[in-house]
């Protein structure tokens, strides 16, 4: 029985060379591989994808602090500016409260540098004002925004790439996702993420990035970008059948940045042309053209 079965396939696939043979729209292997076109095998595998999400550095509020008075009075000393390195217990200010004759310092929690001045000497404060801004910017924040339905590739402790253009080229830094936002921003419209980065020392609060998400998803089947065609207004890859190699309609689902889901018309284990495939169309429309014509 199976010694029939086996004897069945072999006259059905040499039936079905025959046919491929007669069959106007087959062009021989031999013919395109002399013309360059190279072939892949269809398997599942993962899709990969790449996206890209405008982003501003901000502080890491973990390594961040605002001085603040603690009782209202008059700023009788300030002895640091914007940009001057400060140390954790250093004292930036003075302030006489209102409370007494007496002065209280305002004294720096973390190491840093000072970021935002918000008094001068002899200004009237209340208690709470704020008085500097301290940074730490060994690491930074970069807030992103991403469009709602591009968010849900991105997750907790993914790790990205910061894209920053200097004058010298590209800067590319890896950064770790912090969190996603489940409201949009107000003015946006889009969902906010934030990606903690370890400063290498060009990263400043205020600056524009790049943030580029690489994802992918398993597919049951998948094909080059470069092995699709569009032939007669159909969706084409082009097959190898023994030594012919003919077009085959085909459904395609989820683009990756390469590659194509396959949904219908392949099956894994099929050998298709990827590279210079284009020469293989140019054959099918050459015979056309010349009125062999061709159907599907």
């Amino acid at each position: 029985m199976l010694a029939i079965l086996f004897g069945y396939t072999c006259i059905q696939n040499i039936k079905e060379a025959e046919e491929h043979l007669e069959n106007e729209e087959a062009v021989p292997v031999e013919k395109v591989k002399e013309a360059g076109a190279q072939m892949d095998v269809v398997r599942p595998g993962f899709l990969r994808f790449k996206k890209k999400f405008p982003g501003e550095v901000i502080e890491d509020k973990r390594k961040s602090a605002t001085l603040r008075a603690r009782f209202s009075g008059v700023v009788i000393s300030t002895y640091k500016l914007p940009g001057d390195p400060v140390r954790r217990g250093e004292t930036v200010a003075r302030i006489e409260s209102d409370q007494s004759i007496s002065n209280y310092p305002i004294v720096s929690p973390i190491n840093g540098y000072i970021g935002r001045q918000y008094v001068s000497v002899g200004e009237a404060v209340e208690k709470g004002e704020p008085i500097y801004d301290v940074l730490n910017l060994s690491s930074v924040w970069i807030r992103a925004l991403a469009y709602p339905h591009l968010v849900k590739g991105i997750k907790k402790g993914m790790i990205v790439e910061i894209i920053r253009e200097t004058s010298e080229g590209k800067r590319i830094l890896k950064g770790e996702v912090l969190s996603v936002s489940p409201e949009a921003d107000e003015e946006t419209r889009l969902l906010p993420f934030i990606v903690s980065v370890k400063n290498d020392g060009t990263l400043r609060p205020g600056m524009f990035v790049d943030v580029l998400v690489k994802d992918s998803i398993k597919v049951n089947l998948m094909v080059p970008k470069e092995a699709v065609h569009i032939l007669e207004g159909d969706t084409v890859v082009f097959r190898k059948e023994k030594d012919v190699v003919v077009p085959v309609k085909v459904s395609l689902g989820r683009m990756g940045d390469e590659r194509y889901e396959v949904i219908s018309g392949l099956k894994v284990g099929d050998t298709v042309f990827t590279h210079n495939s284009f020469v293989i169309k140019a054959e099918i429309e050459k015979k056309e053209w010349e009125g062999e014509g061709h159907g599907h």
